[in-house]
C-alpha cells in the first residue's frame, strides 16, 4: 500500500513491500480456471473453455477482404467468424511504450508511431485480394472481430522478439541501472543480424546463459513460422501461441511468486516437463492439489467469482463501489454506506476513498474491465487529499499487467482513466442479457402498461370502429387492469358504447399484450395500422416486430408472417392454417405451472356449432343506456395473490349450481398459443371472463354467452 506524508502526498510503497503471490489452477477437459493471488486476496482471474479458446497471440496467414481508406485500415479474412480489422499504424513496426532503446536512434520508420504518426496511407499498401502475415492482438468482443497486427511479435520467458525491428530495447520497469547495461552488453552479443529483441522485466537478474538459450529459442520458433507461412494456403492458421497455463508461467511465473499449485494429475506432470527444460528454478514451486475439498473452495476463490458479476462490491469498514459497465465506458461510484468514521467528515471521506481507490484497482483487474473508465469519488474539499487518492490510485494499479493511465480529476471531479482491453470482461465472458429484459435491467411498470393499452383501445375504437374488444394480456398485467383499472376501463366502455373482455395468457411477456375483436378473433392494432398507414410505412413503436400487438418480442412462437389475402385463409378460422409449431392437442402438451393452483376443467360445451356471434346476441350487447351497477371484477385464474388467495380457494371449492346455465368457451389455439378463453355464466351476474369484463351491467351486461 501507499503512505500519506505530512505534505498530503501519496508516497509510492508498493514495489517496497515483499508481496505474497499465489496461482491457483482448477483444470477439467471443459474449462480451464486460473486465479492470481496477492497477499491472500484474489486479483486476476482467466478462464479458458474448451470450445472457445483464445486466440490473442496466434499467427495467420490472411487475405484483404476489403480496404477502406475513410477508416485508414483494412479488414483481413483470417478463417474465423468475422474478420479482423488492421490499421494502418498496425502494418509497420512500433516500439512498444513500456521499452527504453538502449542501441542509440531507431532506424527509419521504428519507434512509436502509433495512430498519430505518419504513416503510409492504406490504399498505398494494401489492395483486396493480398495475402499477409498477421497476429491477433486482441479477442473478438461482441460485434467486432479480432484486431490485428502486421507487426509480429514472439514471447519467450525473459525476451520478446521483433523480427521486423533492428534494435534492442530494455523494459523501462527495470530501473537498476547497471542490470540495464548488462542485459543490453548480453543481447548485443548474442541476437542474430535481424530482428528487434525487447528484454522483459522477469530478465532482472536472470543468467547469462539462460537469456542466450530465449533468444536462441525465439531465433528457432521464427524460421519455424516462416517456413509454415510458405506452405499453408490462406486464410489460415500459421503458429498458435502456447496454452494458457503454460503462457501464464512464460509471462507470469516470476520470482515474487511462491507457489502454482494445479488439481489436475495429468496436467500437473506435463507443466513439471516444460519447467524443468524451461525453468529448472522453479520446479519446487509447482505443487499437486491433493485435498479432499475442490481447489478453489479450499483458497477461498469461488466466493470471490461469485461476488464478481455483481455491480455493487462492499469494502472493509462498511463503505461500497458501484460498477456498472455501458457500450461507451464503465463508471464506478464511491459511497461511504455504512461507515461514519471517528473523526471529522472530511477524514471519513477521504479514508473511504483511499479504501475505493484501492478496491477499484483491484476490480478492474479481476473482472478484466477496459477501454475507459471514470471514477465518481466522493468530492473532497482539500486539493491535497483529492492528489493523495489520485496517486493511490495510481500505486494501486502498479501490479497490473495491462497498460493503464491515469488522467487528472476533471473539472466535475471525476477521476478519468483508460485501461487496455484485450479480451472481453469477466461479466460478458461468464453471463448472458436477461432474455426477460433484454440486458435492460428493468420493464415498464404495470401503470404505464395499462395507460398505454387505454390508449391503444381509442385509437383502435377510431380507427376500425369496434365496439366488441378483447385485451389479452400476462397475468400481472391483468390482473392489475381487472382491479386497479377496473373503473377507468368501464368508464372507457360507458364513453364509446363498448365491451371490453380482460383475457390472461401466462405465454406472453409482462409489456405484450394483444388487442382483439371479441366477435372475430382479429388483430386490431395490427388492423388499424395497415388500415391507415401510408403505403410503405412500417409498424408503429409498439408493434414493431412484436408479433403479439405490443411490448417485446415474442422468443417462445414461430414467427408470424404477414397476414394473407382473406381468400387463403382457411373456412374454419378465418386465418390461414399454421404449420410453424406443432398443434397443442390437449393441456399436458403445455409447460407445467407449478406456481398455479390446480383448477378443474371446464365442462365441454354441448353445441359446438354456436358462432361468436350468436354467443354475443344475449344481453351483452346492450352497449348503451341508462347508468348501470359496476360489473365485479374477477382475477386472472393464474395469479394468486395473498389478499385473494381465501376468496380463490372458497370460490374453488363451492358446489357447482346445476340451475345456472354455465356455458364454456372451447379453448382456441393458433396466434396466441393456446389462451383459455373466458368462462361466462347466466348466474353469475356482472362477473368477467378469466379477469374480468367491462362495459355490461347488472342483469344484462353480465348474461349468459
Amino acid at each position: 500500500m501507499a503512505a500519506a506524508s505530512s505534505d498530503g502526498l501519496n508516497r509510492p510503497q508498493i514495489g517496497t513491500i515483499d508481496m505474497r503471490k499465489d496461482i491457483i489452477i482448477n483444470a477439467n477437459p471443459h474449462e480451464i480456471r486460473i486465479g492470481i493471488r496477492e497477499d491472500g486476496e484474489l486479483v486476476e482471474l482467466l478462464i479458458e473453455r474448451a470450445d472457445s479458446k483464445r486466440i490473442v497471440g496466434n499467427l495467420y496467414r490472411g487475405v484483404v477482404t476489403s480496404v477502406k481508406p475513410g477508416l485508414q485500415a483494412a479488414f483481413v479474412d483470417i478463417g474465423l467468424e468475422r474478420a479482423g480489422f488492421l490499421h494502418a499504424s498496425d502494418l509497420v513496426h512500433e516500439d512498444p511504450e513500456s521499452v527504453e532503446a538502449v542501441d542509440g536512434p531507431l532506424p527509419a520508420g521504428g519507434g512509436r508511431s502509433g495512430r498519430n504518426a505518419q504513416v503510409p496511407d492504406i490504399g498505398d499498401m494494401l489492395k483486396v485480394g493480398d495475402k499477409i502475415l498477421v497476429q491477433v492482438t486482441k479477442e473478438p468482443i461482441s460485434s467486432k472481430g479480432p484486431r490485428l497486427t502486421a507487426d509480429i511479435s514472439l514471447p519467450g520467458r525473459f525476451l520478446v522478439y521483433m523480427p521486423k525491428g533492428h534494435h534492442v530495447g530494455v523494459s523501462r520497469k527495470i530501473e537498476d541501472r547497471r542490470e540495464r547495461v548488462r542485459l543490453k552488453r548480453i543481447l548485443q552479443e548474442a541476437r542474430p543480424d535481424a530482428g528487434a529483441f525487447i528484454v522483459r522485466t522477469a530478465a532482472e537478474e536472470a543468467e547469462e546463459k539462460a537469456i542466450r538459450a530465449d533468444v536462441k529459442y525465439l531465433s528457432d520458433l521464427w524460421l519455424t513460422v516462416e517456413a509454415a507461412d510458405r506452405e499453408v494456403q490462406a486464410p489460415a492458421l500459421v503458429h498458435e501461441d502456447v496454452g494458457m497455463v503454460v503462457g501464464l508461467i512464460r509471462d507470469i511465473f516470476k520470482d515474487d511468486v511462491d507457489m502454482l499449485v494445479i488439481d489436475d494429475k495429468d496436467d500437473y506432470k506435463r507443466l513439471q516437463k516444460y519447467v524443468q527444460i524451461f525453468a529448472p528454478e522453479i520446479k519446487d514451486r509447482v505443487r499437486l492439489h491433493r485435498d479432499a475439498s475442490a481447489i478453489f473452495d479450499h483458497y477461498d476463490i469461488e466466493q470471490e467469482i461469485r461476488k464478481s458479476t455483481e455491480p455493487k462490491v462492499w469494502m472493509k469498514k462498511g463503505g461500497y463501489i458501484v460498477i456498472e459497465q455501458t457500450e461507451a465506458l464503465v463508471s464506478i461510484d464511491v459511497n461511504t454506506g455504512r461507515f461514519v468514521g471517528r473523526h471529522n467528515q472530511e477524514d471519513t471521506i477521504v479514508e473511504t476513498n483511499l479504501l475505493a481507490a484501492r478496491e477499484v484497482a483491484r476490480q478492474l483487474r479481476l473482472r478484466d474491465i477496459g477501454g475507459i473508465i471514470v471514477v465518481d469519488f466522493i468530492d473532497m474539499e482539500s486539493e491535497g487529499n483529492k492528489k493523495r487518492v489520485l496517486n493511490e490510485l495510481r500505486n494501486a494499479l502498479k501490479n497490473d499487467r495491462a497498460r493503464t493511465k491515469v488522467f487528472p480529476v476533471s473539472n466535475l471531479g471525476l477521476a478519468e482513466m483508460s485501461r487496455q482491453r484485450v479480451r472481453p470482461s469477466l461479466v460478458s465472458f461468464l453471463s448472458n442479457d436477461c432474455p426477460y429484459c433484454h440486458g435492460a435491467g428493468k420493464v415498464l411498470s404495470l401503470e404505464t402498461l395499462a395507460n398505454r393499452i387505454e390508449r391503444e383501445v381509442h385509437r383502435v375504437h377510431h380507427k376500425t370502429g369496434e365496439k366488441q374488444l378483447q385485451i389479452v394480456a400476462n397475468p400481472m398485467l391483468a390482473l392489475y387492469l381487472s382491479t386497479e383499472r377496473s373503473e377507468q376501463l368501464d368508464d372507457l366502455c360507458s364513453e364509446h358504447g363498448m365491451i371490453i373482455d380482460v383475457t390472461d395468457d401466462p405465454g406472453l411477456h409482462r409489456e405484450n399484450y394483444q388487442v382483439l375483436s371479441l366477435k372475430s378473433d382479429r388483430d386490431l392494432i395490427q388492423e388499424a395500422e395497415k388500415r391507415f398507414l401510408p403505403r410503405g410505412r412500417g409498424n408503429r413503436g409498439h408493434a414493431v416486430g412484436q408479433p403479439t400487438g405490443a411490448g417485446r418480442e415474442r422468443y417462445d412462437r414461430g414467427e408470424r408472417g404477414a397476414r394473407p389475402d382473406r381468400a387463403e385463409r382457411t373456412e374454419r378460422t378465418g386465418r390461414t392454417e399454421r404449420f410453424d409449431r406443432d398443434d397443442l392437442q390437449d393441456r399436458d402438451d403445455q409447460p407445467e405451472r407449478i406456481d398455479r393452483p390446480v383448477r378443474p376443467e371446464p365442462e365441454a360445451r354441448d353445441d359446438r356449432s354456436e358462432s361468436p356471434r350468436d354467443r354475443d346476441a344475449g344481453p351483452r350487447r346492450r352497449l348503451a343506456g341508462p347508468p348501470r351497477a359496476r360489473p365485479e371484477y374477477r382475477r386472472p385464474r393464474t395469479v394468486e395473490s395473498a389478499e385473494n388467495r381465501d376468496a380463490g380457494e372458497a370460490r374453488d371449492s363451492a358446489p357447482v349450481d346445476d340451475g345456472a346455465e354455465t356455458v364454456s368457451r372451447p379453448r382456441r389455439r393458433g396466434r396466441r398459443g393456446g389462451r383459455r378463453r373466458s368462462t361466462r355464466g347466466a348466474g353469475d351476474v356482472g362477473s368477467g371472463g378469466e379477469a374480468g369484463s367491462f362495459g355490461g351491467g347488472a342483469g344484462e351486461g353480465g348474461g349468459a354467452d
